[in-house]
């Protein structure tokens, strides 16, 4: 989740960091996602539920009239559905993969994503949940990069303009939450 998705945190959960040494004796072990749940409520007392809240959002559309992308946003031609259902070789290190994103400091490439995983992708940038609204189908190569400090280059939301066509309209609506009902400091094993 998203700093912006986590509802009712101790001041704690943003300053103080651990450091988790732990081993599984289940055969088979569990998930990830099981262990550190159950981690987290041994260890940090943790309780919490999902909820749905009315919250401030994103709404990435077109940035021009005309409905033209900007020069780093490229149709792609590339057959994801095929390409996912067939044997692969990983893929190579500092690349893009395809039908993914890659994400550096102040960059986010993507080799025939959707607008929607594209979406999905700016929103720890912009912290906040961001939807698709741009009516664009299918695949698109996208090169995106930006600074977050506006002196040495421009920020995210002009680079967006300015290098994909898009802009981010300001909403509100639906996100998942998580609540935290409990967390205590954990003690020393």
């Amino acid at each position: 989740i998203q700093d912006y998705q986590l509802v009712r945190a101790p001041a704690w959960f943003s300053t103080i960091r651990y450091d988790i040494a732990a081993k599984v004796e289940d055969n088979p072990p569990p998930s990830l996602q099981t262990f550190l749940q159950t981690l987290l409520k041994d260890r940090f007392g943790l309780a919490s539920h999902n909820e749905t809240r009315e919250l401030p959002t994103f709404a990435l559309a077109l940035a021009r009239s005309d409905g033209k992308p900007g020069p780093q946003l490229i149709k792609s031609p590339f057959d994801c559905a095929a390409y996912m259902a067939a044997p692969r070789a990983p893929p190579e290190p500092g690349r893009t993969p395809n039908c993914a994103t890659r994400i550096n400091s102040g960059s986010l490439s993507g080799k025939s994503i959707s607008m929607t995983q594209f979406a999905t992708s700016l929103a720890p940038f912009v912290s906040r949940f961001t939807v698709d609204k741009t009516g664009l189908t299918g695949g698109f190569d996208v090169e995106l990069t930006w600074t977050s400090d506006d002196s040495t280059g421009p920020g995210i939301f002009t680079a967006l303009q300015e290098e994909l066509g898009l802009k981010l309209i300001s909403e509100k609506g639906p996100v998942n939450v998580l609540l935290l009902d409990r967390a205590e400091e954990p003690s020393e094993n």
